[in-house]
């Protein structure tokens, strides 16, 4: 009996209803270029684009976005000393006011560069090189994580311009990262999950149990772990923390086209991921697996799903409009 309650459990996720929710429904914001990065932190968020733009924008008391700045970064000098816009990689802050931006810079080169919000002063480079580096993330004040295209991943010191250690999980190609408390969860074009001691870069789990080729995105909030994978599987790992790190259960869901983005909820309630061909978004209850939501009508294909908070989700794209959606009237309203 109990075997039969259990197959009926993993089977409950594929005869739930999915119920359509579109885009004209929804908040779209046209943004200066194709965008390339999302980020929150509470209710700001940060957009960086191809073309040298960060575009700031808040919620407001009723989840309607404005735009309140656009920062654009110096222009930088190609191998032939051609002046053109810089595209932006990835945007971290700590506390809403610094930002810290991956960028390309002249001549090949990436850079690291500072811009705090509160001063009219240009963005200053705080570290330039001709390495890959591929995602940072703000640890606080004095510290970034950064990944690189080589995999090494380290706590880079701001104040003296140095890394504190540099780790090497894997020698596949880097992926992407992310934090979770003391846990850094990164992966790569093996599929696997490095699980990484923020405190000095050790390897305390590796994670193989669902997908089999390249992780295109991570993504971490509570015990629960979101994979993007080229194998069309988004796994769904849950862990426990304490006293150390410990894999309790991997499921996955499957898909009929690549999986380019995952995004999870800060409770991780709410699983969000790109499902098919037609830029589809899938709204996953993360207790049950089943899909209760689909999000139709982006025009390109999706290269963000980050929440601003618990039924709040943006999603970004190829193109140059990114949407808001917000998801509770259609979660709690009586179906």
């Amino acid at each position: 009996m109990r075997a039969i309650a259990l197959c009926l459990f993993l089977i409950l996720p594929l005869w739930a209803k999915s119920y359509i929710l579109s885009s004209t429904e929804q908040q779209n914001i046209p943004i200066e270029g194709i965008i390339t990065h999302i980020s929150v932190f509470k209710n700001r968020f940060f957009v960086g684009n191809a073309t040298g733009h960060i575009e700031i924008f808040e919620l407001d008391i009723s989840h309607k976005a404005r735009k309140i700045r656009t920062i654009t970064l110096p222009m930088i000098k190609d191998y032939f000393g051609d002046e053109r816009a810089p595209q932006v990689f990835h945007i971290t802050t700590f506390d809403g006011q610094n930002l810290f931006v991956l960028s390309e810079s002249s001549k090949g080169k990436k850079s690291i560069v500072h811009i705090n919000l509160a001063e009219e002063i240009l963005p200053s480079i705080i570290y330039e090189t001709p390495l890959s580096p591929k995602k940072i993330l703000a640890l606080d004040a004095k510290h970034l994580l950064v990944g690189f295209l080589s995999n090494e991943i380290g706590v880079f010191d701001l104040s003296t311009q140095s890394f504190l250690y540099l780790s090497h999980p894997s020698t596949a190609g880097f992926s992407d990262m992310c934090l979770n408390e003391s846990f850094i969860f990164s992966t790569d074009e093996s599929g696997v999950v490095n699980v990484l001691d923020v405190k000095n870069g050790n390897t305390l789990s590796r994670i193989d149990s669902i997908n089999k080729d390249n992780n295109y995105q991570i993504a971490s909030a509570r015990d629960k772990i979101l994979t993007a994978g080229q194998d069309r599987q988004m796994a769904i790992y849950t862990f426990k923390p304490t006293p150390h790190f410990s894999l309790q259960n991997a499921q996955a869901i499957k898909s009929d086209f690549l999986i380019y983005a995952v995004g999870i909820s800060p409770n991780a309630t709410l699983g969000a991921y790109s499902k098919n061909e037609q830029n589809d978004i899938g709204i996953v209850d993360l207790e049950n697996l089943a899909e209760i939501l689909t999000l139709k009508g982006s025009t390109s294909l999706i290269n963000t799903l980050v929440f601003i908070d618990e039924y709040t989700l943006i999603s970004g794209s190829d193109n140059q409009q990114l949407i808001i959606w917000h998801l509770k009237p259609h979660l709690t309203k009586d179906k």
